[in-house]
């Protein structure tokens, strides 16, 4: 009796370990990047989650050209954008300079945790931050620019 009284407690502790951890997993919950700024005042932003897709561009010179668009997501896994890098390497990203005074824009990525909230601004720089820009443009352009 001392025995299985011994596993069942040893059982009980390793299940409570398990959950400890699982529970301590970080998950990415949204991916997004957001153009802004220019002569035109600009903004484009696209947005993954687990279940939708946002996307909208912004042209405040040319209102009959705004788009808005929110659409299911059945394709895309925001941890998937993020398959080759990690979210480690992208927090160590610096900050680019900010092209808004020359009448350019800014790009700025998200990334949105269970345990944090990750935001770059124009880390073009960096290879984690081009890469996973690049990821999102061509979700723009596969999926809602399929005309241009």
């Amino acid at each position: 009796m001392k025995y299985l009284l011994a596993a069942f407690i040893f059982l009980a502790s390793c299940s409570q370990k398990n959950t400890v951890s699982i529970a301590n997993e970080e998950k990415i919950i949204s991916v997004s990047m957001t153009t802004y700024g220019g002569m035109m005042g600009y903004s484009g932003n696209i947005e993954v989650t687990k279940d939708s897709l946002h996307f909208s561009e912004i042209i405040s010179t040319q209102p009959d050209k705004n788009v808005k668009i929110d659409e299911i997501n059945l394709k895309y896994e925001p941890a998937s954008l993020l398959d080759t890098i990690t979210l480690d390497e992208l927090s160590t990203v610096q900050n680019g300079e900010s092209n808004l005074a020359f009448d350019g824009t800014d790009t700025k990525i998200v990334i949105i945790t269970n345990q944090r909230k990750l935001e770059i601004v124009n880390g073009g720089k960096s290879p984690q931050w081009t890469l996973l820009e690049s990821k999102l443009k061509n979700i723009i352009y596969k999926d809602f620019k399929k005309d241009n």
